[in-house]
Parts: structure tokens; sequence; C-alpha cells
């Protein structure tokens, strides 16, 4: 149950923040900021960064795209993701992914 609901909507809606143009204007910038906002937002007790996770390969899904990684390498990335400090920047995470899909 999310307890910390304007958080994961925010997150949710950021893929889609524009103005005069979009903010993330690829599909891996998206799925970028989808994934790192997600699992930021901290809005499960628990399970935020397999929830960002599964969220972002959704949406490439329904985009054509598929993730190339095994189980373990993902959750490692992941990991490494939410424990940054500073926090990864999206185009880092938007070429990390571009270097494990399939079209």
């Amino acid at each position: 149950m999310a307890n910390k609901r304007a958080d994961l909507e925010s997150a949710v809606a950021q893929p889609a923040a524009s103005f005069n143009g979009d903010f993330y204007p690829t599909l891996l910038e998206k799925a970028a900021v989808l994934l790192r906002g997600i699992a930021a937002a901290h809005a499960f007790v628990d399970g935020n960064k397999r929830t960002a996770w599964y969220s972002m390969t959704t949406f490439l899904d329904l985009n054509g795209i598929q993730i190339d990684c095994d189980v373990r390498e993902a959750a490692d990335y992941v990991e490494a993701m939410a424990q940054s400090v500073p926090p990864f920047e999206s185009g880092d995470i938007a070429e990390w992914l571009a270097d494990h899909i399939e079209l």
C-alpha cells in the first residue's frame, strides 16, 4: 500500500514532464527517470526498487524495447543506483539502459 502517494504520483508523471518541449525526449531517458523516481520516492513499506524496476521494464516493453541482462546484474545496478550519493543522473541511467536493450 502506498504511504506516500504524492511522491509516487510525481515519480510516475515525471517522464511526461515538459515545458516548451519534453524534459526527457527519448524513451530511454523517460524510462531512466521513471526508474530513479519510483525507487527514490520510497512510497511503499517494502519493494520500492523492485516496483521501480518492473514499472520501467513494463514501460519499455509497451514501447517495443526489452532489457537484455540477467536478474543479478539488474538487481546490482538498481541497488547501486538507489544507494548512490549523489544520485545517479538520468542520462547515466539511460546510457546503462542503452547498453542493455533489445529492439
